[in-house]
């Protein structure tokens, strides 16, 4: 009918000589009530950057509706996790930043807490619900070697990878049920 359409996104590649493809199909109701029309879809065009403060180049970033989180390499003289507020795409601007003396390799964000999978401690806590002042509410440093990897949630789980650190796991699930206290 008018208001439903389904969509489905095909992506293909070549991998050793074979040909790979992952599809994703979804159903929208109310498309044209609920969905904005942005710029050109077949011919998208850069509406805004952003530079940050010193050098070190951003390896991670996810967003929460118009708020924008970015990860960065470590840094002596630099801020590693950013908090940008996207509401204009044309003039995002920087609201926060924290020091975590870290690579921020992974980020996910649920309600007014992120989890930021870095190097030298694993995973970090952080209390995002004042987003011009984050600030950590607990780390896990895990035993052995190994930075985290990524850092991704469904529901009240938290799931973290890690790279290799010698016998010890590179996978681990968090419950979140208390979000600044997984367990």
């Amino acid at each position: 009918d008018a208001d439903t359409r389904y969509v489905t996104s095909t992506v293909s590649w070549l991998d050793g000589g074979q040909t790979r493809s992952v599809v994703l199909s979804t159903l929208i109701k109310n498309w044209h009530k609920t969905v904005a029309t942005v710029g050109d879809w077949t011919n998208p065009s850069l509406a805004s950057t952003v530079n940050l403060p010193g050098g070190a180049n951003a390896i991670s970033a996810t967003a929460s509706g118009t708020i924008g989180f970015i990860g960065r390499k470590q840094s002596s003289a630099q801020d590693e996790f950013y908090i940008l507020d996207a509401t204009s795409s044309t003039n995002p601007t920087v609201l926060g930043s924290l020091n975590i003396a870290g690579n921020i390799w992974g980020i996910a964000v649920t309600g007014t807490v992120a989890y930021l999978a870095t190097s030298g401690r694993e995973l970090y806590v952080v209390d995002i619900s004042n987003y011009s002042s984050p600030s950590v509410i607990t780390v896990f440093n895990l035993l052995g070697g190994g930075d985290g990897r990524d850092v991704a949630i469904k529901g009240n789980r938290l799931y973290l990878t890690r790279n290799n650190g010698g016998t010890r796991p590179v996978f681990y699930i968090y419950d979140i049920s208390t979000p600044g206290a997984p367990i």
